[in-house]
């Protein structure tokens, strides 16, 4: 059985072998060849790992704001989106209507942090950098440094967030200065390259 992973590796390079980075609602890296998954890293949900996943960043942010909110400091951009998501601008409140969501709804927030990011936010810039850096520790768990094979980049949060896409490439151009970086193309042109090479 194909994976979520295997396909979106084939979806962003025709290579055989390489790696695939995958943020979303979840977190994983793998390491692939010949369309099947070698070594993986995360990939464990929201409660064990997702380091730099969608659910990651959105928590990040609620975190941050209701630190904002109990010190009293004048919210940023970021605070006061968050807040208005949210339904309730004062610490207490704040903190119980989190609560009361389904875990998982906290990636919800995670476009807030990416407009936020965008627009010079401090609070949201330094969110985004470290899910960059949690993102590229998980890619290095399954990747040698200085190895050239294809990255591919895939996910909903690294196709859209343009701060955190920005981030990981930087860090990448660090630790695998020589290896193609790729965007993950629609799910149906990875899985027909796996069919087509399993007919070959």
């Amino acid at each position: 059985m194909v994976g979520d992973a295997e396909v979106a590796f084939a979806a962003g390079t025709g290579e055989p072998a390489g790696s695939v980075l995958i943020s979303g609602t979840g977190a994983v890296a793998a390491e692939i060849s010949e369309g099947g998954i070698v070594r993986i890293a995360d990939g464990l949900g929201w409660l064990l790992g997702d380091l730099g996943s969608g659910f990651w960043i959105g928590r990040a942010a609620a975190t941050a704001t209701a630190r904002t909110l109990y010190r009293g400091d004048p919210p940023g951009p970021l605070v006061e989106r968050v807040t208005a998501a949210v339904g309730e601008g004062a610490a207490d409140p704040f903190v119980v209507a989190v609560h009361a969501r389904p875990p998982r709804e906290l990636a919800t927030l995670a476009p807030l942090v990416t407009s936020a990011a965008a627009d010079g936010d401090a609070l949201a810039v330094s969110i985004m950098d470290e899910a960059a850096t949690h993102l590229c520790r998980t890619l290095a768990e399954i990747r040698e440094p200085g190895d050239r094979s294809p990255i591919v980049l895939a996910g909903g949060v690294l196709r859209h967030c343009l701060p955190l896409r920005a981030s990981v490439h930087g860090r990448i151009a660090t630790t695998w200065p020589d290896a193609p970086v790729c965007a993950a193309g629609p799910g149906e042109e990875g899985a027909a390259r796996l069919a087509a090479r399993l007919l070959t």
